[in-house]
């Protein structure tokens, strides 16, 4: 009997030191580690978000967001190989000004080495770039497998010192930092071909802020019948913002009967950065646009207010609001005084557009997504919002 219980005694230890032992499937640490607490002097943001309710079986509970806001934290951030400072703000949605002067860098500072170590305010956290070594398969290039991964081909291919065009031999190796929201977002998009925004290619995002960032593999807008591009080099943006825009234009088409074409000014340049004469246009997620004159006017002509088609502004204006990608409009206040009469004259809804027009209300009230800003007499600003995949993209 007592041999009986001394086995028993020992099949319980033996449980329970499985129990405790290390999971050898512990995955690495991450880029980011906790750094010391931070100045009292820094502001604190909200408290998280709720958790689900606990009744809810955790089988239906919804997938965990990689760009949701998070409790305040103070981190140490590792650079990757490739990543820039606009990037790291990015992921951790803070402005580049700040992660540079908490670090101490100076004014203007974009590239990083790799090991760097940044003290970065985190307000969200999203997964952790993974390395993967990677074989080529034929027809592959830098710049088709960056898009694929969530990579920046432009600073991938300095790195290796290759050209990201092209055509790699097969069964190359390489070694990349993938990003894995970006990565799932380009797998799973697949756009429906009869929409005119499937001929804008996934891949392309914003960097950092709209006055500091870049874009990562940009596409072009496209040409179309509709409208003009007055700078093709200034033409660039994310795939977001490329297939809103023509999305909006094609909307705007088909709706209005304008006999004009549109007339698109600056997005960004081929790799973002700083634009002259703007203080925005780096990110790729700017866009301005010429007010539509009356058809009968040459639309090379400077714009006069007694000369904007204010019917086909309207409708230009709510044909990118349509698109539920866009997070402000600037155009001047006086102008949108303008509009309104004109709307109100026409029997506009004036719910509707008491949700796209700042007027009647004061120049600085924070109400409809048109808003007034100084210098947009004779365009409007649309800034597209970052979209649910912009793990490198923020708005501070």
């Amino acid at each position: 009997m007592k041999a009986i219980r001394r086995a028993g005694f020992g099949i319980v230890c033996a449980l329970l030191v499985l129990a405790c032992a290390p999971d050898d499937q512990t995955k690495p640490e991450q880029a980011a580690t906790p750094a010391p607490p931070a100045s009292p002097s820094r502001p604190t943001l909200p408290a998280p978000r709720p958790s689900p309710p606990a009744e809810a079986p955790q089988s239906e509970a919804p997938p965990p967001d990689p760009l949701a806001p998070t409790p305040e934290r103070i981190l140490l951030h590792t650079a990757r190989p490739g990543e820039s400072l606009p990037e790291v703000a990015g992921r951790y949605d803070e402005a580049p000004r700040f992660l540079r002067r908490w670090n101490r860098l100076e004014a203007g500072t974009r590239e990083l080495h790799t090991g760097q170590r940044l003290q970065v305010r985190a307000t969200r956290e999203p997964p952790p770039r993974e390395r993967i070594t990677y074989l080529t398969r034929e027809g592959e290039s830098l710049s088709s497998i960056a898009r694929a991964h969530g990579i920046d081909a432009r600073t991938w291919g300095r790195q290796l010192r290759r050209d990201r065009d092209a055509f790699l031999p097969v069964g190359t190796e390489l070694e990349l930092w993938s990003d894995p929201t970006l990565r799932a977002w380009v797998a799973a998009d697949i756009p429906v071909p009869e929409q005119p925004s499937a001929r804008v290619p996934a891949g392309a995002f914003s960097i950092g802020a709209t006055d500091d960032g870049a874009v990562a593999n940009a596409v072009r807008i496209p040409e179309g019948p509709g409208w003009s591009l007055r700078f093709e080099h200034r033409a660039w943006g994310t795939t977001h913002s490329v297939r809103a825009t023509v999305e909006a234009l094609e909307r705007f088409s088909q709706t209005s009967d304008y006999a004009g074409r549109v007339r698109l000014w600056s997005m960004s340049r081929h790799y973002g950065g700083p634009l002259p004469d703007h203080e925005s246009h780096q990110s790729g997620r700017d866009l301005d646009v010429k007010l539509p004159l009356r058809a009968d006017l040459s639309e090379t002509l400077a714009v006069r207010p007694a000369w904007i088609d204010l019917d086909a502004l309207l409708a230009l204006l709510a044909a990118f609001a349509d698109t539920g990608a866009v997070q402000r409009i600037f155009l001047d206040y006086e102008i949108q005084e303008r509009l309104h009469a004109q709307a109100l004259a026409q029997g506009v809804d004036p719910a509707k557009l008491e949700a796209l027009l700042q007027y009647p209300r004061p120049p600085l009230a924070e109400a409809g997504l048109v808003r007034h800003l100084e210098g947009h007499a004779d365009h409007f600003h649309v800034r597209f919002a970052c979209p649910p995949w912009g793990v490198a993209c923020t708005d501070r």
